[in-house]
């Protein structure tokens, strides 16, 4: 279920392959050459809005973590909300693309599965450009939308 459910989110990613790869600075790029450029971090503005586009247009989806502590927590408001940064002004909910999220390897780490939730490249890190850091331009991300990587972890709450 979880592996088809990321499946449908590629295929429909999928169409947006030709619309990205029309007039992207990044065209002929691989994925490789592409987390390079993500490394060393990518110009904030039109050319990181490309470099999403391009990311999508490649299959790759957006990512979030939870401690595992908080995933009753998770189930019980009904999905991932968005919450105070470091702005107290600003609400959002914060993800990945192409990389994955800091300390998935004690996180769950859960695939947003829906293509309709747009996505916007962060500035991050000490240069202040885009490594692969998302704002998901939405309140709240419903469980119907999450899904695992662990096949372990089940969000029914029945």
């Amino acid at each position: 279920m979880n592996e088809l459910k990321i499946r449908e989110g590629f295929n429909q990613c999928a169409d947006r392959k030709r619309e990205a790869h029309s007039s992207n600075v990044f065209e002929g790029y691989d994925l490789s050459m592409m987390l390079k450029e993500m490394k060393n971090g990518i110009e904030i503005g039109e050319e990181a809005k490309q470099a999403v586009k391009w990311l999508e247009s490649m299959g790759e989806q957006p990512k979030i973590s939870i401690d595992l502590k908080y995933l009753d927590d998770l189930k019980m408001k009904g999905g991932k909300e968005a919450r105070t940064t470091w702005l107290p002004s600003l609400r959002a909910i914060v993800g990945t693309i192409g990389v994955l999220p800091y300390g998935a390897d004690k996180r769950v780490v859960f695939t947003v599965v829906n293509p309709e939730i747009q996505i916007e490249p962060r500035a991050t890190g000490g240069n202040k450009k885009f490594h692969g850091v998302i704002r998901f331009c939405t309140d709240k991300i419903e469980l119907k939308d999450l899904v695992a990587e662990d096949s372990n972890i089940s969000l029914l709450t029945h």
